[in-house]
């Protein structure tokens, strides 16, 4: 987890309450501005394009996939190294449901939980969207008005399946390999239907709790390549109706066919309406592109590059509705150009981005931020990279004398402490501003 100090944010009041953490992100509890009402906010720090392309994805799906089983978003906010995503707050994710709980109680709740899961996928999959990340750490609960209300959160690994031959090809096995079905596990083609697997394994740590694959100290990938039948416990069919077996086994088959089977079952049908995906999504894409591209001719870059990014969206999705070779075509050579544009509005976006008012010249790259919040704990670092960053306004200002011992100074304290300085991305970042302080003093000595 890269360290995320204090966030400077215009649209929310964070605390320093914690209550999840992921592998480029923090959650904590938070506040809109003017809004008593606590929610999540997940703070992305985006220190790759990758992570940059993730977080804004998972913006552009929470706004289109609006459903009572799937987590709102009340609002964003896009910084110079951070995207902040205000979610709504449940009480706890199903990892700490399962815990909480006795078998026996478990399972008065397992048919109301697994049917609203099903009925969230149902609607994702409508859209021929994979979720990507189905586990307990990922799902909600809230009590309201008496009824358990589940959400299925974090979109991150989301995305669109391919229209070529309806799957996608995994290079990379994103997500919890111990709720990735065999497809993703071993870099098959898959399509919708790893979410169902996914959820499977839920279904059976409900009625179990445990895993039905797992074993702590035990090669998963490897355990997994044998196709192994679920390790159900000693008495089981005595403890669990028969209907409940014949889905979960459905829902875990090597056959992503067969998984198919729980969408229309009779078991997990909600009792509210069935919700629909209707929408014609060329449309939806043209307004996007509109909009990106004012946006874009106005300098709100980051604007620009999440309406490029739901335009791509929307035009993967319009690729399902139509059968016309041609079309679809030109449809992905319309992607593939929206989707380099987001790159390099993001790009602009952070070399253009500020939260000072001053009208007064700054020193602030894209790395400024991010080195000022990693070395907080470190003041004597700091004091060194503000010293060298101090040199590069000089530099630009074209006083040599003084720019040139800025950097000196930085430099030679920097060169003392970073051999012990342990692998990371800080480590990382100084070592190339080092590099680029030594080039710009060289060039200053080589021309006085």
């Amino acid at each position: 987890m890269r360290p995320i100090v204090n966030i400077k944010s215009k649209t929310f009041n964070i605390t320093d309450k914690l209550i999840g953490a992921g592998s480029f992100s923090l959650v904590k509890v938070a506040y809109k501005k003017g809004d008593k009402t606590p929610i999540a906010l997940k703070i992305c720090h985006c220190n790759s394009e990758t992570e940059w392309l993730q977080s804004l994805n998972e913006i552009c799906l929470l706004k289109k996939l609006l459903h009572r089983n799937i987590v709102q978003m009340n609002n964003f906010e896009v910084t110079r190294f951070h995207v902040l995503i205000g979610l709504n707050k449940g009480e706890a994710t199903l990892t700490q449901f399962i815990r909480k709980r006795s078998q026996e109680e478990l399972r008065i709740y397992v048919i109301p939980i697994m049917s609203q899961i099903i009925n969230a996928l149902n609607f994702i999959h409508g859209f021929h969207i994979v979720h990507g990340d189905i586990k307990t750490n990922n799902i909600l609960y809230i009590f309201h008005q008496d009824q358990l209300l589940i959400q299925i959160m974090d979109f991150g690994l989301s995305h669109v399946v391919g229209k070529a031959d309806d799957e996608i090809s995994s290079n990379d096995a994103g997500g919890t390999k111990a709720y990735l079905a065999p497809e993703r596990l071993f870099h098959l083609s898959y399509d919708e239907t790893v979410d169902l697997f996914s959820a499977g394994i839920i279904f059976f740590e409900l009625l179990f709790k445990n895993h039905p694959y797992y074993k702590e100290g035990h090669n998963y990938v490897n355990y997994m390549k044998n196709k192994p039948d679920p390790k159900f416990p000693h008495g089981y069919k005595s403890q669990v109706p028969k209907e409940w077996l014949s889905v979960l086994c459905s829902m875990l088959s090597y056959n992503p066919n067969n998984r198919n089977e729980v969408r229309n079952n009779d078991l997990l049908k909600t009792t509210y309406p069935e919700d629909t995906v209707q929408a014609d999504n060329q449309v939806i894409a043209i307004q996007n592109i509109y909009e990106a591209e004012s946006a874009e001719q106005n300098k709100k870059y980051a604007d620009a590059a999440l309406l490029f990014l739901q335009a791509s969206i929307n035009i993967e999705i319009a690729c399902h509705e139509t059968e016309n070779k041609d079309l679809i075509l030109e449809l992905n050579q319309r992607i593939a150009f929206l989707k380099k544009k987001v790159p390099a509005l993001i790009h602009l976006f952070k070399h253009s981005y500020s939260d000072h008012d001053s009208s007064e010249p700054t020193i602030h790259d894209e790395y400024y931020d991010y080195l000022m919040e990693a070395s907080a704990s470190s003041p004597n670092v700091k004091q060194y990279l503000e010293i060298g960053y101090l040199g590069e306004l000089y530099y630009r200002e074209c006083k040599k004398d003084i720019a040139f011992k800025q950097f000196m100074d930085a430099l030679q304290y920097l060169n003392r402490v970073m051999p012990s300085e342990p692998a990371g991305d800080r480590k990382t970042i100084i070592g190339r501003k080092m590099l680029q302080w030594t080039y710009m003093a060289e060039h200053l000595k080589s021309n006085t």
